[in-house]
């Protein structure tokens, strides 16, 4: 009969515990990769700061002999000025020609003095003026709170004139608490209707003088309208009564001429009366409505002074530059500055001529003897303009040190960069001029160049890696009281490791941002 199974020594087996650990390893392994794998990746909250910013487009290239650039207007429009002639020696930065730039230059200066008052904060002149019309708006409101009893006693009193020099005319007894209407009426329950309404009336009269007695010259902006109100409802009893008092009175049997006469003197009192009681309601509701508006008037004049003391939001300071900055960029293409010291080689515009954008204007040859050409992709060239400053290396002399370059043309259209193999790639050319003549320099050495593109000092910024891009769009997940938030923004500058923010973000906001920081 064989042994019976021993799990124990099946375990000793050197054999199986290999087996066992191999397994082990096996399971702990994949475990601890599911484990890694499975975790989201980490978010991290970073503050909106503010900061400088410097757009840096690094790219290889070759040095060449240099050509006689021939600059150009970016933009078309009616040349204004033409400041160089042919043989003229000019240094880097110079201005050289400039279109007409009038409606463009008022909306610059318009758009600076703006800014210019945002940064600096209320002038004195400004609050004083808001703090005078502060004042102004209180004191209107606090003339109507102080006139506003006698106004509501004027309108009871001119209410019980009315129906006591003009309806009781129309009643017996009319000094009596019980007076009667004269007459002999068709439908003696119109009759008993109206002589109740006039002696109820005795008592509403009672009534509105006891509360206007209430109302002093302090009295609540809450306790003037809830007086208005009481005040027009009293009048709108007054005028029930009267419209009853004329129905009853074109009910009236007349047998007479005398009476006839008599019965239109009648109506000619009661509709007196009703014209009276109608304006007086209009006058009350009117005088509510002004008490109401003047309140919204010291409190938008106090919101103005309020505004004005706290300065200016710093998001619309960030607009105001972002605005100017585009007005700056336009009036850059409308204006032709050397990029490079340099004699002018011929000038083709004069003021006055109509060019277009991209028209050769004024050729300048560099002092310099060799460039680099370079080919950028899209997404960089539209970071770069003529007049860039660039540092750059030569491979022959390693990256300690650097030849100064200025970028002479940027061109428009993409073509194929003639050094590559075969000809298959390339890009926008853009040119670097050498800034001066300098013998180490040889024609055919490698080159890597830094465009300093552009920057910008106490700007707002975020990490690139909050930005988030759909499309066209960008935006980031801003932290709310919700949780994170879509928010779109835009955006200008984007440095080695940080994105400038035109507008969307304040500073202290809080985005996130994938991957640890």
């Amino acid at each position: 009969m064989p042994d019976s199974f021993n799990l124990k020594e099946l375990l000793q087996n050197k054999a199986v515990q290999i087996a066992l650990a191999v397994v082990a390893v096996i399971v702990a392994g994949s475990l601890a990769y599911y484990l890694i794998e499975s975790q989201p990746p980490k978010v991290s909250l970073v503050k909106v700061s503010q900061g400088n910013i410097v757009e840096d487009v690094t790219v290889n290239g070759l040095v060449s002999p240099v050509q006689n650039p021939t600059l150009s207007f970016e933009v078309g429009g009616q040349v204004r000025t033409v400041q160089v002639a042919a043989g003229q020696k000019v240094t880097a930065g110079s201005f050289l020609a400039a279109l007409d730039t009038g409606i463009l230059s008022a909306s610059m200066s318009a758009a600076e003095a703006k800014l210019n008052q945002l940064e600096s904060g209320p002038r004195d002149v400004d609050v004083a003026g808001l703090q005078t019309s502060v004042l102004n708006a209180q004191q209107t409101l606090s003339n109507i709170y102080t006139n506003y009893p006698q106004s509501l006693l004027s309108s009871l009193n001119s209410a019980q004139s009315a129906i006591n020099t003009r309806a009781d005319a129309l009643f017996d007894f009319s000094n009596s608490e019980y007076p009667v209407l004269l007459g002999t009426i068709q439908n003696p329950s119109v009759k008993v209707t109206v002589d109740t309404e006039r002696i109820a009336l005795n008592r509403e009269f009672a009534i509105w003088q006891s509360e206007i007695s209430t109302i002093t010259n302090s009295a609540t902006p809450d306790q003037l309208r809830t007086a208005t109100a009481k005040s027009i409802q009293h009048l709108e009893t007054i005028r029930s009564f009267l419209d009853d008092l004329i129905g009853a009175i074109n009910q009236e049997q007349v047998a007479t001429s005398v009476a006839h006469i008599q019965q239109v003197n009648d109506l000619g009192n009661a509709n007196a009366a009703l014209t009276t009681i109608n304006g007086l309601i209009t006058s009350l509701t009117n005088e509510g409505q002004s008490i109401t508006t003047q309140q919204l008037a010291v409190q938008s004049a106090q919101n103005q002074l309020d505004q004005v003391n706290a300065g200016a939001a710093i998001q619309d300071i960030q607009a105001q530059r972002a605005q100017v900055a585009g007005i700056q960029a336009q009036l850059r293409q409308q204006e032709i500055i050397a990029p490079f010291t340099g004699t002018v080689a011929s000038v083709s515009i004069k003021p006055g001529d109509a060019v277009s954008a991209n028209t050769p204007a004024i050729s300048l040859i560099p002092n310099g003897t060799f460039e680099v050409d370079l080919y950028l992709a899209e997404n960089d060239v539209a970071k770069v303009k003529i007049g860039d400053k660039a540092d750059v290396m030569l491979d022959a002399y390693g990256v300690g040190q650097n030849f100064p370059a200025t970028v002479g043309t940027v061109e428009a259209s993409p073509s194929i960069d003639p050094h590559s193999n075969g000809g298959t790639s390339g890009g926008y050319k853009v040119t670097l001029i050498f800034d001066s003549a300098d013998p180490s320099i040889v024609n055919g050495m490698h080159a890597s160049a830094i465009i300093h593109a552009g920057s910008a000092q106490n700007t707002l910024i975020v990490p690139s890696s909050a930005i988030i891009t759909n499309g066209t769009s960008k935006f980031v997940l801003k932290q709310m009281p919700q949780g994170l938030v879509k928010t779109p923004v835009t955006v200008g500058l984007s440095g080695a490791t940080t994105t400038e923010i035109l507008s969307g973000l304040v500073v202290g906001d809080t985005v996130s941002v994938v991957g640890a920081q």
